[in-house]
């Protein structure tokens, strides 16, 4: 389980896994729609499993069936090498408690030794859901909660961002430019991106080659804060 708080970076790390692992070695699969009535849950899975160069399998509408197809495609990946793995993005927001048991249920239908993950990502208010269920708390094994970024960090993350898109040295903000950017977003890295995006742009109708603190304080004016 993956928690933290509202534009911390958790979809990004959901679009960003797949691309680290072996295609060959990994099935991931997306899920984020966390208002799914619990009824559809297994049939969303095995449909998003089961597709094949953009095609899907004709599938079963029991759900005895599918829980049993679910159960053979983690084991048919696991005859071809590769790990099966679901991430469940903006968990936090399930209204119907009723999909945790299912995941539950399917965690129950397989062996432990076939290669399967369930990565839950929501905001912090998810660990309050999953701490009233018992049973499905004891399931999950790992949890950890993305912090904002430090003081010191904000600086080095603004430079990789502009080295990134393609500057030549990334010192763009001065010292106190950062520290005022911090002081405004508390190290939220979105509301960085974003105070950033207007402060550049601030910066190029003043034409200048360094976005001074002055710049900042103008730019919280045209952001949400």
């Amino acid at each position: 389980m993956v928690t933290g708080e509202y534009g911390s970076g958790k979809t990004l790390l959901c679009n960003y896994l797949p691309t680290r692992f072996p295609a060959d070695k990994y099935q991931f699969v997306y899920l984020g729609n966390p208002f799914l009535p619990a009824s559809e849950i297994v049939y969303t899975l095995v449909s998003l499993l089961s597709r094949k160069g953009g095609s899907i399998e004709k599938l079963p509408l029991g759900k005895a069936e599918l829980v049993q197809l679910f159960v053979e495609i983690i084991k048919r990946n696991m005859q071809i090498g590769k790990h099966t793995v679901i991430l469940f993005d903006e968990a936090h927001l399930v209204e119907d408690i009723k999909v945790f048991e299912e995941l539950r249920v399917l965690l129950n239908s397989i062996d432990t030794k076939l290669p399967l993950t369930i990565i839950l990502l929501g905001q912090t208010e998810l660990r309050e859901k999953i701490a009233l269920l018992g049973q499905f708390k004891s399931r999950i094994t790992y949890h950890y909660h993305i912090k904002n970024l430090e003081k010191n960090e904000v600086g080095e993350y603004i430079k990789h961002r502009l080295l990134v898109a393609g500057h030549k040295d990334g010192e763009i903000f001065c010292k106190f430019a950062v520290e005022e950017i911090y002081n405004l977003t508390l190290g939220l890295p979105r509301l960085i991106n974003n105070l950033c995006d207007v402060c550049l742009m601030l910066g190029m109708e003043k034409s200048v080659d360094k976005i001074h603190k002055e710049i900042v304080e103008d730019a919280k004016q045209e952001v949400l804060l």
